[in-house]
């Protein structure tokens, strides 16, 4: 598989991580009446998930990796590290909780 080409078991490609916080941010932009839809990238190291979207004038890009997510506004770019959490649950919390910040 290539950059940018999808997968048909994209489902059985993804870590549990990346499936949950897809789900997360897919039931956000939903509430938040958002058109949005992932694409998986095969990276060099890694296969990821990347998203984007427009909010108020703002640019935004989310990616969900193996076990961290960020999301560029703009320019600025904000990433939540597996490492930097005590469970994969305050890690998804803290990243949709910002990401919902932002979309309010």
């Amino acid at each position: 598989m290539s950059r940018g080409e999808g997968t048909e078991n994209q489902d059985d490609t993804l870590t549990p991580f990346q499936s949950s916080c897809r789900e997360l941010v897919e039931v956000l932009m939903l509430d938040k009446g958002k058109e949005f839809g992932f694409e998986y990238i095969c990276g060099e190291g890694e296969g990821y998930l990347r998203g984007s979207f427009t909010h108020k004038g703002d640019n935004f890009e989310v990616y969900i990796y193996i076990d961290e997510a960020g999301y560029f506004k703009g320019r600025k770019w904000r990433i939540f590290e597996r490492e930097d959490f005590d469970s994969q649950q305050e890690l998804e919390m803290k990243f949709i909780g910002e990401l919902k910040g932002e979309l309010s």
